[in-house]
């Protein structure tokens, strides 16, 4: 059986500021010149967005969720390798499991 969860407006609330961070973590990478696959780079842009659509239905899977943007957010931290960005990814998957009830490993 597929877990969805309603989007109530708790979650609507903890989740506005989530897409701000995925927004501009969407626009960074898109400005980063030496990653080294360009495919690559599309292909997490574009997880990034559907992400982003993601959280504004009013029901999402769980695993969809953790699927889509936590596993992206966790390949950028390990692929850019940067302290900032890493506790920053950190910080947005925290947010993302709580807003969701989920547990994710950090």
């Amino acid at each position: 059986m597929v877990k969805t969860a309603r989007i109530g407006s708790a979650q609507k609330l903890a989740i506005g500021p989530i897409t701000r961070r995925i927004r501009r973590r969407t626009e960074a990478l898109g400005r980063v010149n030496d990653y080294p696959d360009a495919d690559d780079k599309a292909r997490r842009i574009a997880e990034l967005e559907a992400g982003q659509v993601l959280l504004k239905a009013p029901r999402a899977k769980l695993n969809a969720v953790k699927e889509i943007i936590v596993r992206c957010l966790r390949y950028l931290g390990e692929k850019l390798a940067d302290n900032t960005i890493e506790i920053l990814i950190s910080a947005a998957i925290t947010a993302i499991a709580a807003a969701f009830g989920i547990h994710v490993l950090l």
